[in-house]
């Protein structure tokens, strides 16, 4: 894992709701993104294409806020929700 993760100090990385950091390496792109939880993803796809977004998520009590994330994180959650939609049907 790159140095990311804990910082460069070998500190957890703090990052605040909807800030993501992002590091290139051998074509191989890491993004770490804060949203309720921190997800880290993996991309050889979209490395070129680190950019930012905006998705409407609905939070449990049915209210609905935009939030600021990577691109890769978009993508990855339109591909997956299709797969399972083609699983179901």
């Amino acid at each position: 894992m790159p140095l990311l993760i804990k910082g460069s100090r070998g500190k957890e990385l703090k990052l605040q709701n909807g800030e993501f950091k992002w590091r290139v390496k051998n074509n191989v792109c890491f993004v770490a993104w804060q949203d309720n939880k921190e997800a880290l993803l993996m991309s050889n796809d979209f490395h070129s294409k680190v950019g930012q977004t905006t998705v409407t998520i609905t939070q449990k009590n049915g209210s609905k806020i935009s939030v600021k994330c990577p691109l890769v994180t978009k993508e990855y959650t339109q591909r997956m929700d299709q797969i399972y939609l083609d699983l179901i049907n």
